[in-house]
């Protein structure tokens, strides 16, 4: 099956965006596009949203939701509780009465697993008089912890995360032959439902939910409600706060009144995670200390698959002002699952380990040969050039993606190129400095200009009025990229002929000259007017061979006319 995010190759422009954004570097190059490493993804979702291009994708699920409400008649919606900040402005009942138009028997808020996971933790807690202990509810954390922080792995509560866990209670409510569809802001749960199927059918994103709605012409926001319009079988306040940063412990706070003992921490933003979770394996505690983790800054309200890309200020006080007119009641004890502990079966991402020398050889091919080449400028999306060695090394990165070596390569070809050229070369900029030159143009502009170039080569900086006094040329051709100026310039006793261009509008203009003085120029010049002279000699006699044969024509014509009329006479 389509991983949950995937490249469309034909749209990656090679920006490296994707690389530098991603928080695992589970991204390989290959000839320029940026794959995705499967294996290795956590599904952030960062890609997706940083892509300048929309070559990063979110598998689109809404054709097979679809295909699914068609052939089976009980299927259930489990709605993430970011949905407040999804539909501003549209009321619970309406959002259920639209949903259920979409051929949904129920819908019913994933907020209750959530609830479930807050009581399982508690239970956990109250336990265990030490230790750490790491939430399960966000299964990008989970997958990130598994691949990349194996230490801590134990240390997870190794329960459903509130999605499943709301599954297993639908299907405990209503039978297990029902199918649940779940739509949220959250790209990972796409991997939930591909891992246990058994639970969850499938899961589509806000995104896909808008187009659904509107795909039936169905505006939440204009429908009439009764009291059948409902979540089922019920709403969990303390379960509406895990969209936000510090949701679940303020849900664990909320549930008993008191928050079990030990310490309860909350972080978001998965590009911090290896900073916050630094040194955890190797502490000492008195009493237990729980981590909530989510992935996305903010917390899911600020999920990459949600489509209100409104400040997280606002969102924050949508769901605040859903929950507060929310009953305060627990969740029924009928509701509840006793067993909802799941071992995940994630296998570490491993890499490859590289020797000083491998890393040495690695640099050499990118122009590094000295910490001074190191410049750690991070445009080829890794933090250092150490790391891009590394995973050059691992092949998924390629030698192309080095700016500083690809400017350092094309400066060499330039300059190698200019500096060959037996013709006088000069770069200038808009204020007619020079950019570069060669000893040939040096060489023609006299013995002092090419003493200065022995001191200096390549004359940067040096104003070029003082060496040709025929800058205003240059001037002229700042603003025009198409024009070529060709013109003769007499420098001391020299003739040159010289082709003034623009190289680049409005900010650097090139120049070269040729003594047409120098017997090697003559001979060539010559050579060009000779055939000048030559095709315009050839030109004259098609010219002439054209009227001629237009006058004989006529005159063919003419005769024959005159023959045909005497013949005529004579026969008479």
């Amino acid at each position: 099956m389509l991983n949950p995010i995937y490249t469309e190759e034909t749209e990656c422009q090679d920006c490296y965006k994707c690389v530098r954004h991603c928080p695992v570097k589970t991204i390989e190059v290959q000839d320029g596009h940026a794959k995705i490493m499967t294996d290795h993804c956590i599904l952030c979702g960062n890609c997706v949203q940083v892509c300048p291009v929309g070559a990063k994708k979110i598998r689109n699920d809404l054709s097979r939701a679809k295909r699914l409400v068609s052939m089976q008649p009980r299927i259930y919606l489990s709605l993430a509780p970011s949905f407040v900040s999804e539909f501003p402005g549209v009321k619970p009942s309406q959002l259920v009465k639209a949903l259920k138009k979409l051929g949904f028997q129920g819908i019913s808020e994933t907020a209750l697993g959530a609830h479930e996971v807050s009581r399982h933790t508690i239970e956990i807690l109250n336990r265990n008089e030490k230790g750490i202990f790491i939430s399960t509810a966000c299964p990008t954390i989970v997958e990130y912890i598994k691949k990349y922080q194996p230490g801590l792995s134990r240390s997870m509560t190794e329960s459903l995360s509130p999605l499943q866990t709301h599954c297993r209670m639908l299907k405990k409510l209503y039978g297990e032959d029902i199918s649940i569809i779940f739509a949220g802001p959250c790209i990972s749960k796409k991997r939930e439902a591909d891992l246990r199927p058994d639970l969850l059918s499938l899961a589509i994103s806000f995104e896909d939910l808008h187009q659904w709605l509107a795909d039936a012409n169905i505006d939440p926001s204009s429908e009439e409600t009764d009291d059948q319009d409902v979540f089922i079988p019920t709403t969990s306040k303390d379960g509406s706060l895990y969209p936000s940063e510090g949701g679940m412990i303020a849900s664990i706070r909320h549930q008993k009144g008191t928050a079990p003992a030990g310490q309860m921490l909350s972080f978001s933003d998965i590009h911090s995670m290896g900073e916050i979770l630094g040194g955890l394996e190797n502490l000492e505690l008195e009493g237990p200390l729980f981590l909530e983790l989510l992935a996305c800054k903010g917390g899911c309200i600020n999920g990459p698959a949600a489509t209100r890309k409104i400040g997280a200020a606002i969102k924050q006080c949508m769901v605040n002002d859903y929950v507060n007119k929310l009953p305060d009641k627990e969740t029924e004890t009928a509701f509840q699952i006793d067993d909802i502990n799941y071992e995940r079966h994630i296998k570490p991402a491993v890499h490859n380990q590289f020797n000083e020398d491998q890393i040495q050889t690695a640099l050499r091919k990118i122009g590094k040969y000295g910490i001074e080449d190191e410049k750690n400028c991070g445009a080829c999306g890794y933090m250092t050039c150490r790391d891009y060695a590394r995973a050059f090394l691992e092949k998924r990165a390629e030698k192309d993606m080095c700016i500083t070596y690809l400017k350092k390569l094309s400066e060499k070809k330039s300059n190698a190129l200019i500096r060959t050229m037996p013709s006088g070369v000069v770069i200038v900029d808009q204020d007619m400095r020079i950019i570069q030159c060669n000893k040939a143009f040096a060489r023609l502009m006299g013995s002092e200009t090419e003493e200065a170039y022995a001191a200096r080569p390549g004359l940067k900086g040096a104003v070029l009025e003082k060496i040709l006094p025929y800058s205003a040329v240059f001037q002229g051709a700042l603003p025009s990229e198409s024009n070529i100026t060709r013109q003769t310039f007499q420098v001391g006793d020299k003739i040159l002929d010289g082709s003034v261009f623009c190289i680049e509008k409005n900010q650097a203009v090139g120049g070269i000259f040729q003594d047409v003085t120098s017997p090697v120029v003559q001979k060539e010049r010559i050579i060009r007017q000779a055939k000048q002279v030559m095709e315009k000699n050839i030109e004259a006699v098609q010219q002439i061979a054209f009227l001629l044969g237009e006058n004989a024509a006529e005159s063919e014509v003419m005769l024959n006319t005159i023959i045909e009329s005497f013949s005529a006479d004579d026969k008479s």
